[in-house]
């Protein structure tokens, strides 16, 4: 399958990028809907989420680096290593256990692999 790649949140979050984004997902879907969680009162939806200036929460870097997670999964052009089933299990688990930093770690760093797009 060659090699996994991945683009950031920034990429992801850009408007000139909305384009991009896979047919699948909206930037008007919300995160608790698409994550089937329920973290945010506001229940922001998945630009926003990219966008969030320095997130100060533990939640909202889950939801800045799971919605670029979930769009690279999406992607036919990006060969991301995970799937988007298992990129929404390690976002529903860091949930439901109140540990996210493991599943940040790893978000972030498949999502700055080379990006192909």
């Amino acid at each position: 399958m060659g090699v996994n790649t991945g683009c950031s949140a920034e990429f992801w979050g850009a408007l000139q990028n909305i384009p991009q984004w896979p047919e699948a997902y909206s930037i008007c879907d919300r995160v608790n809907t698409v994550f089937d969680v329920c973290i945010y009162k506001d229940n922001l939806n998945l630009l926003f989420a990219l966008n969030l200036p320095i997130p100060s929460t533990p939640t909202q870097e889950l939801a800045l680096q799971g919605t670029a997670a979930l769009l690279n999964a999406a992607h036919s052009l990006v060969n991301y290593p995970l799937t988007e089933d298992e990129v929404i299990a390690i976002f529903q688990e860091a949930v439901e256990t109140e540990d996210y930093e493991d599943a940040i770690s790893l978000f972030a760093a498949y999502n700055n692999l080379f990006c192909p797009l």
